[in-house]
């Protein structure tokens, strides 16, 4: 899959969201299981540390989408893989917080 990109960005959002994908399922199916409150507490800091670092992301995805759009579907795809661990993060912290 990695082939699909030529710009670094546009694989480093991928292993971003593929990285920030796999430490919240852990981090949630840790939680579910045992029922550990500081568990939780790291799962909270951890979806804020991934708001901060996706968003910037996103922004420089943005921009690069822009100044090279000769390339964009490439950057599309991207985007939207790092903008699709929003809804599965929502789905983790309401199944949480229920």
């Amino acid at each position: 899959m990695m082939s699909l990109f030529t710009y670094s960005i546009n694989k480093f959002a991928v292993y971003l969201a593929i990285s920030c994908f796999s430490i919240g399922t852990l981090l949630f199916l840790i939680q579910v299981s045992v029922d550990f409150p500081a568990i939780l507490g790291i799962g909270f800091a951890f979806v804020l540390l991934a708001v901060l670092t996706n968003s910037i992301t996103l922004l420089v995805l943005a921009v690069n989408t822009v100044k090279k759009h000769q390339d964009f579907d490439e950057h599309i795809i991207a985007i939207v893989l790092l903008l699709a661990n929003i809804p599965i993060s929502i789905f983790y912290l309401n199944s949480l917080t229920l």
